[in-house]
């Protein structure tokens, strides 16, 4: 199941350059698949039609590149060994846990058929959660 998820994640091609990484912290940068721009998108639409399990992946990916900027924030402050490795740690955790979130939200899109150039939700979903509002 795994494979198939990763097959199917490489269908998502960003239609906006993405050029997102954050500032390195002890020679490790976040790398980001999404920019801010398009998790907005996202976030917006899950929001809107009442599906918010994109939504929730994409806030946690917003709080892990806050979490990495602070770290590189206070990377360039540091005033001795134990707290460069304090944020060096922390900053590795949050570039993988980034890592997996990203890879994540592009699997649940692709899951749910989110258009890969637009990153539009399916018309279908949309139409479904507009029903089940209508029949509450």
């Amino acid at each position: 199941m795994a494979s198939a998820n990763r097959t199917s994640a490489s269908r998502i091609c960003l239609a906006e350059k993405n050029n997102n990484n954050q500032e390195a912290v002890g020679g490790m940068s976040l790398e980001t698949k999404f920019s801010n721009t398009q998790l907005r998108r996202i976030n917006l639409q899950s929001i809107l039609y009442l599906c918010s399990c994109p939504s929730q992946v994409g806030v946690q990916i917003d709080s892990l590149r806050k979490l990495y900027e602070y770290q590189a924030n206070c990377a360039d402050r540091e005033r001795s060994e134990l707290q460069r490795q304090v944020h060096e740690r922390i900053a590795e955790a949050a570039i993988a846990a980034h890592r997996l979130m990203e890879d994540c939200l592009q699997d649940v899109l692709n899951l749910e058929g989110w258009d890969p150039a637009t990153l539009e939700m399916p018309e279908g979903l949309r139409t479904l959660l507009e029903q089940e509002i209508e029949d509450r």
